[in-house]
């Protein structure tokens, strides 16, 4: 899962996030935090969710071209996604 691939610190916020019901405004008054920079690390968390997804897509794209080329077995493609996911 891709929230568990995040930092400890990334996921406290999160959970913080989610046990606040979505208000950044609740969360900023419980780290004593302004609302911008409750925001801004929010979009943060975010950009590092997508960067690990695309990393992943990359990472499986070229498993599946080296499989494509002959360059290893089906079962090693496989086994190597596997790892991926």
């Amino acid at each position: 899962p891709r929230l568990a691939r995040l930092s400890a610190e990334d996921r406290e916020f999160i959970e913080l996030f989610l046990l606040s019901a979505g208000s950044l405004k609740e969360v900023g008054k419980i780290l004593e935090l302004s609302y911008p920079t409750v925001r801004n690390r929010l979009y943060r968390v975010i950009a590092h969710l997508r960067d690990l997804d695309r990393d992943h897509r990359t990472e499986r794209l070229k498993i599946i071209h080296e499989l494509e080329g002959g360059g290893i077995a089906a079962e090693e493609a496989a086994r190597r996604l596997a790892e991926i996911s």
